[in-house]
């Protein structure tokens, strides 16, 4: 079986309306085109939610930090695996969906609802680099950490991508931003 890879690359809280990307190759590298490949991602990481049977396997490991406090997610789903595992560590976020579950979904639709991403290109300056941490701005910028393998029914490829995105407001922000860190993005 073939696999189609990225490289591991490099608010407002109101979910967004995605569609999944039925080509599963990103585009593009500005801010604009990175937050299309977000929204694309979290458009397959719903259809999964509403219609699991549509996929023979689905593994998502992936973490949103909206500030120092984490939201994950695990799902692996094959043939002969099922799992799940969500944490919420967002008390406000948790507070909404009244469970860790729902908290991870929604929180996957705040990222994508923002008006741009960068995404890290992988390299770390130095052993101390808390990608977190570092890329957020000290915690002052959305980061999603996404590690995600899926193959629908009757594709013969499976698609996987692994990239860290920090979220902006806007492109002019993303912009800024990229000034100060260049060496550390996509």
């Amino acid at each position: 079986m073939a696999t189609k890879k990225t490289t591991p690359a490099a608010s407002s809280r109101s979910p967004a309306n995605t569609q999944p990307n039925t080509q599963g190759a990103p585009a593009g590298d500005g801010p604009e085109q990175q937050i299309d490949i977000v929204r694309q991602l979290a458009g397959i990481v719903h259809e999964f939610r509403e219609h699991p049977a549509r996929f023979t396997k689905f593994e998502l490991m992936c973490g949103l930090n909206f500030g120092t406090d984490p939201v994950t997610g695990l799902i692996r789903v094959t043939p002969s695996k099922q799992e799940e595992q969500f944490r919420c560590k967002d008390e406000e976020l948790l507070g909404h969906a009244g469970s860790e579950r729902d908290a991870f979904f929604d929180a996957v639709d705040i990222f994508a609802a923002s008006g741009a991403a960068l995404a890290w290109n992988g390299v770390s300056p130095n052993k101390d680099f808390h990608v977190v941490r570092e890329m957020s701005a000290n915690f002052a910028h959305p980061v999603m950490s996404v590690d995600i393998t899926f193959r629908r029914k009757g594709e013969a490829d499976a698609f996987r991508l692994d990239m860290v995105f920090v979220g902006f407001d806007n492109a002019g922000s993303a912009g800024i931003y990229a000034a100060g860190r260049g060496k550390l993005l996509k």
